[in-house]
């Protein structure tokens, strides 16, 4: 879920999938989109229905998001950043680190580092367009994660315009930002082999000094595997190539042709 908001609170854009139960138990997800640069209507369309609300993530629950944004903690902090416009981006129970800069409790006063890693719900937000790291990340001590929650899931640390895929289980490939400029994204090639807990760097430049905005990476095998970038706000992108395992890239051509 994402929605971009100034510090006095104003909504400008809301964007995600909203999934309950309806009257005779069974699943239901909506899409909700709201642009004001496109529209002032509010567009909500009918997605997936008739599931076991079984498989819904309770690690995904909306309700924290609604405390933790009501509270005067956290209204209070954005206000103090006159003339910002923020990104909040929600995925429910993610890991929070000791070493995170700029995480607040809501339930406290001041900036609290002293957590134990463990999986909290938390709100991440970001200043508009600079996905790189959250600003602030705000929890609630007292919203506590059920014990009946999934192990927490090591990966959810992903950011905005970063992607990654798993080969295994274990073994997976991570393209993080290292630098942004007017919306244009530069990427090194990440590799786990613990599930993501832990990721170490494996091409510290997979696409040869050129920018844009991650599209995918997916490796078929320990040598072969793929990275794309999309350029020029989405109208071209380029497709890479690696035979030896991630170390070198070469650019996939294809032969242009027009159609009438």
């Amino acid at each position: 879920m994402r929605i971009t908001f100034d510090h006095n609170g104003k909504i400008t854009l809301f964007e995600g999938y909203l999934t309950g139960q309806n009257k005779d138990k069974s699943g239901q997800t909506y899409l909700i989109n709201y642009d004001t640069s496109k529209s002032n209507k509010i567009i909500i369309r009918r997605s997936q229905s008739d599931f076991d609300t079984k498989v819904v993530k309770k690690s995904n629950n909306i309700d924290p998001l609604l405390k933790i944004t009501n509270t005067s903690k956290f209204s209070n902090t954005l206000k103090n950043e006159a003339g910002s416009t923020f990104d909040l981006y929600y995925a429910g129970t993610t890991q929070l680190k000791p070493t995170q800069q700029g995480i607040i409790d809501v339930n406290k006063n001041g900036d609290t580092t002293d957590i134990e890693q463990t999986s909290q719900y938390n709100v991440p937000i970001y200043i508009h367009g600079e996905t790189a790291q959250a600003f602030f990340r705000f929890f609630d001590s007292r919203i506590k994660a059920s014990a009946n929650l999934p192990a927490p899931d090591p990966t959810t640390d992903l950011n905005t315009n970063e992607v990654q895929s798993f080969r295994s289980k274990k073994i997976g490939y991570r393209l993080q930002v290292v630098n942004a400029a007017l919306g244009t994204y530069y990427y090194k090639l990440m590799q786990t082999n613990d599930g993501g807990r832990t990721w170490t760097p494996l091409n510290n430049d997979p696409f040869h000094g050129e920018g844009g905005t991650a599209l995918n990476v997916k490796f078929l095998s320990k040598s072969l595997g793929f990275v794309a970038l999309s350029q020029n706000s989405g109208t071209s992108s380029k497709l890479y190539r690696t035979e030896d395992a991630g170390k070198t890239f070469s650019e996939v051509t294809y032969d242009t042709k027009k159609y009438h």
